[in-house]
């Protein structure tokens, strides 16, 4: 239901609810039994931005006015019970919701008492309308006139501002707890309502009123409230039970003793009740979530404790596989050396051409032994954040031909691995470390050859894209399997194929040229297909508008 209709049948409400309580009233008391007006006034409000409060205020005035005198009471006390009413619901309504900055609340002991608080300050002011109307028109003591009006609206407004406070979430009673209250009402109320029962026997319906009001929702609750005062009333002006319907001459103790503060005490129990315990589930909730997150950290804590014993354990492996692969690639080269020195200083008479190439090999082998430790050296220094690339202004074609000029294929692969280079015709220029840049793409070239077996090709262009260079690798040869590509530049490690092919390498060379490419602010990244081949590439900003050198 929207808002104006809410509003609208609110104050409809406000009429009839007015008009009966002057009908159903006692004939010479002049007071009501209950009067609910005031208090759906007071929720029409609450529920209502401020800037309908004044119209809102203005209708429950006339609305209580037209009630009263409808009803059959004096013209002249109609309006000024009619402000009264209006002045009851405003003031409700201003402090409940700290005038109008926050919708009105029932979740904590604060909220209960200033809920206690604020409904009876708004009940006060009828009953001192009513002392004072009762000063030149009434003959009836004040005080009893004041406890009786009170107490009515009290009563009334603490049952009515429950359907507008919002409580702690209630769980959703089962059918057999409700069959189980049911039944609990009807006993109590027969109990309550037996011949010669005295009226401390009442009290047997307090259970049944802190049961709705800490186990049900609150429209249960209120609606199950509303049903019981009619039944007593209407039992009291029968004449049955424990409480009669007050008099003219009714005394202050009648007063305070009646069905009315009987309701208003029930209701005071009932929230005091279920503000306790929907606290004491409240917290017993916020126990259990704050169990789970100590188990859900622990848990976490765990798995991290295990992720970083695999790292470990990872690591170890890459650190004896790193030992057992430097000490193959050191022994290869090692003893390839010591061999063609031994044969060149037992041999004194060797060809000029024998000795050369002996010496070519040996300088070949030393060259391999540079590479790799200059490979630990490099590695070495990103670790301890000490790499620091020399960039000057040069043009990457350069560097993609010396890398290519640098990758030594072997002479019996010479007629069967054709290797190709494309570049622009223009410059392409970049802020770069040549040397490292080289690096990069003659590790890529490398591998290229390294596992491009028997007939191949490797193709090695520059092209750019918009803002940046991007230099390419490709090869025909024996590809990357899909659960070895997301460890591919992870340092020291080695793919199952190259194992497999016995293809040479110490798996740092993706491992430096990613360190290199993201040095000058650039990425590297591959596709690749086993078994059809691999297209590594290196992506460089452009210096944009300046000539390379």
């Amino acid at each position: 239901m929207g808002l104006h209709r809410r509003q609208a049948a609110a104050m409809l409400l406000v009429l009839v609810t007015s008009y009966l309580a002057v009908r159903t009233s006692p004939g010479d008391a002049g007071v009501s039994e209950w009067w609910l007006a005031s208090g759906i006034g007071a929720c029409a409000m609450v529920i209502s931005p401020r800037r309908h409060v004044p119209v809102l205020f203005l209708l429950v005035a006339v609305l209580t006015w037209a009630g009263n005198h409808l009803g059959g009471r004096a013209a002249a006390t109609g309006p000024w019970l009619g402000l009264g009413n209006a002045v009851e619901s405003y003031v409700i309504a201003l402090l409940l919701t700290h005038n109008w900055s926050r919708s009105a609340t029932l979740q904590s002991w604060a909220d209960l008492r200033r809920y206690f608080i604020v409904v009876a300050l708004g009940s006060a002011a009828p009953a001192l309308m009513s002392v004072g109307l009762s000063l030149s028109m009434l003959d009836r003591s004040l005080p009893v006139i004041a406890a009786w009006v009170f107490i009515n609206h009290l009563g009334c407004n603490l049952v009515l501002m429950l359907m507008v406070a919002r409580r702690p979430p209630t769980p959703q009673p089962a059918p057999a707890e409700v069959l189980g209250h049911v039944a609990f009402l009807v006993a109590a109320t027969a109990i309550t309502y037996a011949p010669s029962n005295q009226q401390s026997v009442a009290f047997l319906l307090t259970p049944v009123v802190v049961w709705a009001g800490s186990r049900f929702p609150s429209r249960w609750a209120v609606l199950e409230l509303i049903a019981l005062g009619g039944l007593i009333t209407a039992f009291a002006q029968a004449g049955i039970g424990p409480f009669e319907v007050l008099s003219a001459d009714a005394t202050l103790v009648s007063v305070l003793a009646g069905m009315q503060s009987f309701m208003a005490t029930n209701v005071l129990i009932a929230l005091m009740f279920a503000t306790g315990l929907a606290l004491e589930r409240e917290r017993g909730l916020a126990m259990v979530a704050h169990q789970r997150e100590v188990e859900a950290a622990t848990s976490a804590a765990l798995e991290r404790e295990r992720e970083a014993n695999v790292r470990m354990q990872s690591m170890d492996r890459a650190k004896n596989e790193l030992i057992s692969t430097i000490s193959h690639e050191l022994r290869t080269p090692l003893t390839s050396i010591v061999g063609y020195v031994e044969l060149l200083e037992d041999d004194a008479n060797l060809g000029s051409e024998r000795r050369a190439d002996l010496l070519g090999r040996v300088s070949r082998n030393a060259d391999r032994l540079l590479a790799l430790a200059k490979d630990v050296l490099r590695i070495a220094a990103v670790d301890e954040r000490e790499f620091m690339p020399d960039k000057q202004l040069i043009d990457l074609r350069d560097c993609v031909l010396a890398a290519q000029d640098a990758a030594v294929v072997p002479a019996s692969r010479h007629d069967e691995l054709k290797i190709t280079v494309e570049v622009p015709n223009r410059p392409v220029p970049a802020f770069v470390d040549a040397q490292e840049i080289e690096r990069v793409v003659f590790n890529f070239v490398s591998n290229a050859i390294k596992f491009t077996p028997g007939a191949g090709s490797v193709r090695v262009w520059l092209a750019t894209l918009g803002a940046t260079a991007r230099i390419s690798v490709e090869d025909s040869g024996l590809g990357i399997p899909q659960d070895d590509q997301k460890r591919i530049f992870e340092r020291f490690f080695r793919t199952d194929v190259a194992r497999q092919n016995a293809v040479p390498g110490t798996g740092l060379g993706l491992s430096i040229a990613r360190s290199i490419a993201e040095a000058h602010g650039g990425t590297v990244g591959f596709i690749s297909h086993e078994g059809e081949g691999s297209t590594f590439w290196v992506d460089l900003p452009i210096a944009l508008g300046t000539p390379a050198r």
